[in-house]
């Protein structure tokens, strides 16, 4: 859980604070001199799926480490391909299975693999970041401003976010479903990514076997997965569980924001 903590405050901060700032540079581009159908994607949501997706892709770049720290920590502490039996204790001593802290985690990554060890499984994560945080940001939007547009007192049904207060259960309501949404189309690019970053971990005995199912790539990776367990077996194992911490805790990210920029005074652009 420390691994995890550790990633998920400078994650949430870079992710936010990158998205007003993407979004605020999206709209400040000259429009003149762009066509019409394209300046007016600037009053629509589909600015939000580009700053979104930037964000994303920045807070990634910058705290991927920690993603990979966190990964393998929960890998290692999972048992999997742990020896069993007598002097199991001292065979998973020698092939480096031991529970380990931050800290060693850390030095043995930059001991065995260097630097760019600690980027191992960053492409297919930064081919999932886009659609995922782009798509989160998008549908929230999208969401909010048809339930502004319905409301009362939007003037003249514009869907101006500032002219109505949207109540924190909607937001809760709307975060779960752009979550959700998410969450699912980018699910197959979650599962290489985490695979990527553990291969490297597999124990010896797997032999010629484990080498034979090295995944390369991000592309190579969802065709052996597809091809090896199927779909629902492979590039959406464990989809539903994985709802159970996603989904609210879009949620709970995107209503804290917007409630806590209310509070503060702050033009909410989500």
């Amino acid at each position: 859980n420390g691994a995890s903590v550790l990633r998920v405050v400078p994650y949430a901060a870079l992710h936010f604070s990158a998205y007003e700032r993407y979004r605020t540079w999206v709209l400040d581009i000259d429009s003149e001199s762009l066509p019409r159908h394209v300046r007016s994607l600037g009053q629509t949501p589909a600015v939000d799926l580009v700053a979104g997706s930037m964000a994303g892709a920045t807070a990634v770049s910058l705290t991927y480490p920690l993603d990979l720290l966190r990964t393998r920590m929960a890998w290692r502490s999972s048992g999997i391909n742990a020896p069993r039996g007598p002097g199991a204790e001292a065979v998973g001593r020698a092939a480096g299975l031991q529970r380990s802290t931050i800290l060693s985690m850390l030095g043995q990554i930059a001991r065995k693999e260097g630097i760019a060890g600690f980027y191992k499984g960053v492409s297919p994560s930064l081919l999932g970041i886009f659609p995922y945080a782009g798509l989160k940001f998008f549908v929230y939007q999208y969401l909010k401003t048809l339930y502004v547009k319905g409301s009362p007192g939007s003037e003249g049904g514009s869907g101006d976010l500032a002219g109505v207060r949207v109540a924190t259960s909607m937001k809760l309501v709307f975060g779960a479903c752009a979550g959700l949404v998410a969450q699912t189309v980018t699910y197959p690019l979650d599962v290489v990514r985490r695979r990527m970053q553990v291969q490297d971990m597999v124990t010896a005995g797997d032999g010629a076997q484990g080498h034979h199912h090295r995944i390369r790539s991000s592309w190579h990776g969802l065709r052996l997965i597809y091809t090896t367990m199927g779909v629902r077996r492979g590039l959406y194992a464990g989809l539903s569980i994985n709802y159970l911490k996603v989904v609210p805790s879009t949620a709970i990210g995107f209503a804290v924001y917007d409630c806590a920029k209310e509070y503060l005074h702050h033009r909410t652009h989500i």
